[in-house]
């Protein structure tokens, strides 16, 4: 695929429209989800990720959503700005975009703004070691507005805390815009840029691209904050998951949830085609992989009920995540 194709691709996800749900009002400094969902109690992070930090009770001062100009990204954005703390070490954590959410209720009146803050954590957060046992302890992200820390929150750095991109994200918001295509589910496409879908059904031995983020270091390593280098940084697909791998698990069951298999042996776990971050862009990594042959069995996708026959999982040490597409049967 070529990289102008790729661009547009980001650019439609980040600019897809989205909406928060309604939330309660919290306390000053309340950070109220890390990560793509609000709330989300499971703060868990991995060396790399794109991710928001959504808190209640920041001066509320921004009407429209505002983005970074460009990269290196900057480590203060509209005031704010955030710390990733861990031991006695504190980094400046970089900023894509914030955006705030008046809050009122027709019950109590004005109730405490949202802010949704999309950073990058940094590459230099040390990450648990799950070989060996030995977890790191809770390191700390500091949300500051105009240099006054107001919120602290506790998160856990695992090796890899995978995220198959979806328009819907929390760190899409920032970005959004109502000119932009719309897009529903993981995004999971063809080779030409159009997702797959019941209209656009893959096809058993097509090659199929989805982006990620979380699937955390690379060797050779970049820098926090920066574009990814033209030069592609990969990973090696064949890599044992007990060596921080990426391995694939097709799941043929209609309608099934994302999930990682019992046993990490072949045939159940295969290699990607490609596993690397796309160059220019922030944190963004590209999985290309090959349609796996349909089961005799396997049914085909239709308008009412059955949306995918084939859930793509992408399983690491630590996570997985996978999305629904429809592939052409042979009923």
């Amino acid at each position: 695929m070529r990289k102008l194709e790729i661009l547009c691709i980001f650019c439609s996800v980040l600019c897809a429209d989205s909406s928060w749900a309604q939330q309660p009002s919290a306390s000053a400094g309340a950070v109220v989800g890390v990560a793509y969902t609000v709330p989300n109690t499971a703060f868990q992070v991995a060396p790399g990720q794109v991710v928001s930090l959504m808190v209640y009770g920041l001066e509320y001062r921004l009407t429209q959503p505002v983005q970074a100009p460009g990269t290196p990204l900057p480590k203060s954005l509209a005031g704010f700005s955030v710390d990733f703390q861990q031991f006695q070490t504190t980094i400046p954590v970089p900023i894509l975009g914030i955006q705030q959410t008046a809050c009122f209720s027709a019950s109590i009146g004005p109730c405490s703004a949202l802010t949704n803050i999309v950073i990058q954590v940094p590459y230099e957060s040390l990450p648990d070691c799950l070989v060996c046992g030995i977890l790191e302890g809770a390191r700390f992200f500091l949300v500051s507005d105009m240099g006054q820390v107001k919120a602290t929150v506790a998160v856990d750095v695992p090796g890899d805390n995978i995220h198959i991109i979806d328009p819907r994200d929390s760190t899409s918001q920032p970005f959004q815009s109502g000119t932009q295509p719309q897009l529903s589910e993981k995004v999971i496409l063809h080779g030409d840029g159009t997702c797959v879908d019941s209209t656009h059904p893959a096809t058993p031995g097509e090659e199929l691209v989805t982006y990620v983020f979380g699937l955390g270091l690379t060797d050779p390593s970049v820098k926090t904050g920066q574009s990814s280098p033209a030069s592609a940084v990969r990973f090696d697909p064949n890599l044992a998951l007990t060596q921080s791998g990426i391995g694939l698990f097709f799941d043929f069951r209609p309608n099934a949830p994302p999930s990682r298999p019992s046993r990490y042996v072949a045939p159940v776990l295969v290699a990607a085609n490609y596993i690397g971050l796309v160059p220019g862009l922030v944190g963004l990594y590209q999985v290309n992989f090959t349609v796996p042959p349909v089961p005799a069995a396997a049914p085909p996708c239709n308008a009412d009920n059955q949306y995918s026959n084939l859930t793509v999982n992408l399983v690491g040490a630590w996570s997985f995540d996978g999305g629904g597409i429809c592939v052409k049967t042979h009923q």
